[in-house]
């Protein structure tokens, strides 16, 4: 489950990143690609961890 956890969060900060930089404050641009950065950093953690086993057998990610 913390697996699924961690994807999801790294998937919401991705499509958070694609916020439009012209129109937003840049206090919103600079906290989206922090919180991507956060994300990918957490992602890593938990694939040195294990937690990400479980993702990885489900969707055969070894394959690819």
């Amino acid at each position: 489950m913390k697996g699924y956890l961690i994807t999801g969060n790294w998937l919401m900060s991705f499509v958070g990143a694609s916020v439009d930089t012209e129109l937003s404050p840049l206090w919103v641009v600079l906290l989206m690609y922090a919180w991507f950065f956060v994300s990918t950093l957490l992602m890593n953690l938990a694939h040195r961890k294990g937690w990400l086993n479980r993702v990885v057998e489900r969707f055969k990610l070894d394959e690819v």
